[in-house]
């Protein structure tokens, strides 16, 4: 996987969405990584006990940008491959638990989650829902969302000349041809 043309062709700056990246280690002997800008809230920790799982404990857009959130996912999963964090993407697996809707539509949470890559998986014992995927699923899918869906670059608005700009930018003209005339 050839991590730096993949970011290239982002919609958004990989620097931007990455800033205040914290990986640290947590009381479980796992480790914490804490994704907290402008742009984005996500957490994500691992336990000692279950390698090859990660746990989606956050996951908001803080700006108003459509697809800002998904494409901050996919360069983070990006970059945690790349650090060795997930050494294996096709066998680790990204688990969530416990989504908290903004809007308190949970119907709508869980299909956005859907939407990125997750299945349903079976209920567990004090987890009121089980959403997973594999790390290569979710970075696939995410790849394609972000390529497509995310803030794409708006064409810079061309002012147009007034009336009156452009009556004095033909006198000028008109004088600088009188001068060159004489």
């Amino acid at each position: 996987m050839n991590i730096e043309k993949e970011m290239e062709k982002l919609p958004f700056n990989k620097k931007v969405l990455l800033e205040k990246l914290k990986i640290g280690k947590n009381s479980y002997g796992g480790l914490n990584i804490k994704l907290i800008n402008n742009n984005v809230t996500i957490i994500l920790s691992t336990i000692a006990d279950l390698p090859g799982e990660l746990e989606l404990d956050a996951f908001y857009k803080g700006i108003e940008k459509k697809g800002i959130a998904r494409c901050a996912l996919y360069v983070l999963l990006l970059e945690l491959v790349e650090r060795k964090v997930i050494k294996e993407p096709e066998k680790e697996i990204l688990k969530v638990y416990a989504p908290t809707p903004d809007d308190g539509d949970m119907e709508r949470l869980i299909k956005i989650y859907n939407q990125i890559g997750f299945t349903e998986g079976g209920k567990e014992v004090g987890r009121p829902l089980n959403l997973n995927s594999t790390i290569k699923n979710l970075i696939n899918t995410l790849k394609e969302q972000c390529e497509i869906k995310g803030g794409g670059r708006r064409r810079k608005y061309r002012k147009k000349r007034t009336r009156k700009r452009r009556k004095s930018r033909r006198k000028s003209r008109r004088k600088k041809r009188r001068k060159r005339r004489r």
